[in-house]
């Protein structure tokens, strides 16, 4: 299903743009001040978000469909849908992005020679010193 939106591996899971943006509209909605006037800013997302949809709060994007997100189309609410993901707020809370965004970021970390080979490894640097 996410071939459809150009996802097909687990690290395009976490560096897909439109599951980034809607992340970080989820943080910022959760840190936007309600009955507070609007103070000016020169922080915009146009280039997120839909022409119609740019002046909204990021409380506000939250409700808005995934196709809102600047260069997603009708198509990616429909392969998404099928992910019980229908709002930006729902993609941007996703356990699965989560899950690969995490994984991504740990994977550096990974060990992957085997017991024989680290073993190998250190005897061979002993004999370079």
């Amino acid at each position: 299903m996410m071939e459809a939106v150009g996802v097909h591996t687990v690290r395009d899971l976490a560096e897909w743009k439109f599951g980034r943006w809607a992340r970080a509209i989820v943080t910022l909605a959760a840190l936007e001040e309600t009955g507070h006037k609007r103070a000016p800013s020169s922080l915009n997302i146009d280039l997120a978000l839909d022409k119609e949809h740019e002046t909204k709060t990021f409380n506000e994007m939250l409700a808005l469909p995934v196709s809102s997100l600047q260069g997603l189309s009708a198509k990616a609410d429909e392969a998404l849908r099928h992910h019980h993901v229908d709002t930006i707020e729902k993609l941007g809370k996703w356990k699965y992005l989560e899950w690969a965004t995490a994984l991504s970021n740990i994977v550096d970390a990974e060990e992957t020679l085997s017991p024989s080979d680290r073993k190998l490894d250190r005897q061979l640097k002993k004999l370079d010193n």
